[in-house]
């Protein structure tokens, strides 16, 4: 057992000093007090510069890493009640500008394995968003672009579908604002090729590539996810590549 005798003048006050680094630890009840002076653990900071379970001289072996990785794996799953006391508390922490520095350092030139890679992969495909998650992350995307001064500045627009767009407006006595106009309208999220605000139409000009399976999937939800939300008077898309004008 390890020898706290130097702790006990601090009893009453339930302080003690990191035996590595001396710096005063507060605790809140005698309870803590007496478990963290009697294994002498380090402070947090201490803990953190190699030793993986906070005690002087002691490391976790194989097995009991192991254990702890199966119990990890073995506990039940967090309720909606705690997700949100959770989601409530972080959102309350303030990160000081010193903290972000620090983060964005030790991040610099992290090598991700491709096992790594792999899980975190599989990890994303297993998830369920909701539609509320997806426009929220769509529009963090944007708003972070927005300041790095990317979008609003340079674009990936097709000409072709601009001057497709203008010979709709005269066609049609439409008023289809698009990328050469006026600029591209966001709407929940996306960016659409043409957008009549008056009328509210939405139109998108498809080109070829968007023939591919996996970009006609995409295409689906983003617009089933428009009409749900915006509810246009009229959803018009064109295929370039079988020359097609449709309605919706």
């Amino acid at each position: 057992m390890t020898d706290f005798s130097q702790d006990i003048q601090n009893k009453n006050k339930n302080t003690r000093n990191c035996p590595k680094c001396q710096k005063e630890l507060i605790y809140s009840s005698y309870d803590s007090w007496y478990k963290c002076c009697k294994i002498n653990s380090l402070c947090i900071s201490c803990a953190k510069k190699g030793m993986p379970n906070g005690r002087l001289g002691k490391k976790n072996t194989p097995e009991t890493i192991l254990k702890m990785s199966i119990s990890a794996k073995n506990k039940p799953p967090v309720s909606e009640i705690t997700r949100k006391k959770l989601s409530i508390a972080l959102k309350k922490r303030k990160i000081t500008l010193e903290t972000r520095k620090k983060i964005s350092e030790s991040l610099r030139g992290r090598i991700i394995s491709n096992e790594h890679k792999l899980n975190l992969s599989k990890s994303n495909k297993g998830k369920e968003r909701s539609d509320e998650t997806k426009y929220k992350i769509r529009l963090a995307t944007i708003r972070d672009l927005e300041k790095k001064g990317i979008v609003g500045s340079v674009k990936n627009y097709n000409p072709n579908a601009c001057k497709f767009i203008d010979n709709l407006n005269k066609e049609y006595g439409y008023n289809l604002q698009h990328a050469l106009n006026g600029g591209e309208v966001e709407l929940y999220g996306y960016f659409v090729d043409g957008y009549d605000r008056e009328k509210n139409i939405i139109f998108e000009y498809d080109e070829k590539h968007h023939n591919k399976l996996y970009k006609k999937e995409k295409d689906i939800i983003r617009q089933n996810t428009l009409i749900n939300i915006i509810k246009p008077t009229l959803f018009i898309r064109y295929d370039e590549k079988n020359n097609r004008l449709y309605n919706i």
